[in-house]
């Protein structure tokens, strides 16, 4: 049967049940669907609670959308996208919606099955924590946490899809409004950049849109923004780093994250007073610098140091990592801050930096070069007769690691 007086009816129903639209009633839906949208403009005029109950109807009609989601391939969007639109219209009235909607429906729905429901979700929870981060921008350190929160709570969330639209929020924050965050909003942001999972063995566990985006945000921060990070912050940024060379998506990545690194390095170096004078009035926890063998031996004790210490801890790591080309850039790196900076190293810290670093790290060299396999590795490239077995490689790391060792106790 046709539609008439502005009435939607239906002729038939489809194989799955769905209900089918005559054209009639087609033609209906773009006058429908605006008066909708005044509706949903009209609630700014709304008192609180009066809005607090159009919020909750829209979340019953959106949880029922999530109850047949899985029996439905494309769900039902209208109380999702209705709560958003509501949200948006009244962004500067978070004190109503912003719990019942963000903090428990969307991230609710995130977790979807559901890929369609799940995708529209994390852009709807992405777009209305940056419209609310840019309203309440000044408004205060746990206005701004609380408005973070979700984004880290996505951190749980083991779609790739909906990590991708995190971390595409991220990096559209940090660009678009890097200048105006608040000090407590770097951890957390930091915290997102940081949370990709890493490979096992030689398998990345993450798709590489994922890993390239957070690794965008990271090298935004580090270039534009270091000097905006709470010093505390630094040994996130160093671990972010690390954790980006190790990753196996993209060796262009691991390479570009020890250049991170040497970054990181020359800031803490150059800033050391002003860095050293925060850190004393707000510790970070003692990064898990590797305790040597022989309690005798010296760790590192100033709050500056730690900083150092851990980087130059990770940038050993990578000395051993399983790629050559990482290990050699990581060498380089090492060696080539040790040596820049030597002045300014005390005898202290060269304790710390000689038995704690290099010589853990020569160790570690020296018992991969001695495991390392003997055959011929077969690749699609023509490989140099002196470097084509694992044994070769790492010889071939074993000597720049003791040469690039010796240069710096040199210096």
């Amino acid at each position: 049967g046709g539609g008439g007086g502005g009435q939607l009816k239906v002729s038939a129903t489809d194989k799955t049940g769905s209900a089918i639209i005559t054209p009639v009633a087609l033609a209906e839906i773009p006058d429908l669907t605006a008066r909708i949208s005044r509706v949903c403009q009209s609630t700014a005029r709304l008192t609180d609670p009066q809005l607090s109950c159009v919020v909750d109807a829209l979340i019953a009609i959106s949880t029922k959308a999530l109850m047949t989601s899985q029996r439905v391939k494309e769900p039902s969007l209208f109380g999702a996208a209705k709560l958003l639109e509501v949200a948006l219209v009244n962004v500067c009235r978070l004190h109503v919606w912003w719990t019942p909607v963000v903090d428990a429906h969307l991230l609710q729905l995130c977790s979807a099955q559901n890929a369609h429901l799940r995708v529209y979700a994390a852009e709807a929870l992405t777009t209305l924590v940056r419209s609310a981060s840019l309203c309440t921008a000044g408004g205060g350190a746990e206005q701004g946490v609380s408005l973070l929160r979700p984004l880290s709570q996505l951190c749980n969330v083991e779609q790739a899809d909906v990590r991708l639209r995190q971390l595409e929020c991220v990096n559209c924050m940090v660009q678009s409004n890097g200048q105006q965050l608040a000090p407590s909003d770097w951890p957390i942001l930091l915290h997102v950049i940081h949370s990709f999972h890493t490979h096992s063995g030689a398998t990345p566990c993450e798709p590489p849109g994922v890993v390239k985006t957070a690794f965008a945000s990271l090298q935004l921060v580090v270039s534009d923004f270091l000097h905006a990070l709470p010093p505390s912050c630094l040994l996130q940024a160093i671990s972010a780093a690390a954790k980006f060379g190790h990753q196996v998506s993209e060796l262009n990545i691991s390479l570009t994250a020890v250049e991170i690194m040497w970054n990181i390095s020359d800031f803490i170096f150059h800033h050391h007073n002003s860095i050293k004078l925060a850190l004393e009035t707000d510790p970070p926890p003692p990064p898990p610098v590797r305790q040597p063998a022989n309690p005798e031996k010296p760790v590192a004790t100033d709050v500056n140091q730690y900083l150092l210490a851990e980087l130059f801890t990770k940038l050993a790591e990578l000395c051993c990592d399983e790629r050559p080309a990482v290990r050699k850039s990581a060498g380089q790196t090492l060696f080539g801050t040790i040596n820049v900076h030597s002045p300014r190293i005390n005898q202290e810290f060269w304790s710390v930096v000689v038995w704690s670093v290099l010589l853990h790290m020569l160790a570690e060299v020296s018992s991969n070069y001695h495991l390392a396999c003997s055959d011929v590795m077969k690749r699609d490239l023509l490989v140099h007769h002196s470097r084509d077995t694992p044994e070769k490689q790492w010889s071939e790391t074993v000597v720049l690691s003791l040469s690039g060792g010796s240069s710096s106790l040199v210096a």
